[in-house]
């Protein structure tokens, strides 16, 4: 049996922004159609040549609450047939994405896995705390009150303290 290596070809990244700053209008499905299409416009690879999307983000409410990775396919202009996977695996939800696309390229499911995340925080964080507090009185049991940030070592950290 022959095995198979998975290898990173480019890598492409935004600018990292900060609260109010001048991303904070930009939609995450759109800063990541924007990743995507430099990542090809880099690399030459065709669209039709992906196999997948597979793209972290840890706060899937309000703006990032649909499926971004197909969303941004679809944004990034490429064909409807592209599958596209969100996962959340809470601060480690970029580097599952990797892991997963590099799984899938080893067992020879794929050819071509595109991975990443996206993660654009709540203009206000009290309005992530009304959001989570509007589909469950608790969260995880945490008192939604503690948290006043949406950064997710802080439900980790007050996870492992209880």
């Amino acid at each position: 049996m022959s095995t198979r290596d998975a290898v990173i070809v480019e890598a492409v990244r935004t600018p990292i922004g900060k609260r109010n700053g001048s991303l904070a209008g930009v939609h995450a499905v759109d800063l990541s159609a924007l990743v995507l299409q430099e990542l090809l416009h880099r690399t030459g690879v065709r669209p039709e040549s992906v196999d997948d999307v597979m793209w972290g983000c840890v706060t899937q409410l309000g703006d990032q609450s649909s499926n971004v990775a197909r969303f941004a396919v679809l944004a990034a202009g490429w064909p409807e047939s592209i599958p596209g996977v969100t996962i959340n695996r809470a601060c480690g939800s970029g580097q599952q994405a990797i892991e997963s696309a590099a799984h899938a390229v080893i067992a020879g499911a794929y050819d071509i896995a595109i991975a990443g995340g996206v993660e654009i925080d709540e203009k206000d964080p009290d309005k992530l705390v009304e959001i989570i507090a509007s589909l469950e009185p608790t969260f995880g049991g945490i008192n939604l009150e503690d948290i006043k940030a949406p950064e997710c070592f802080i439900v980790e950290r007050k996870l492992r303290e209880r």
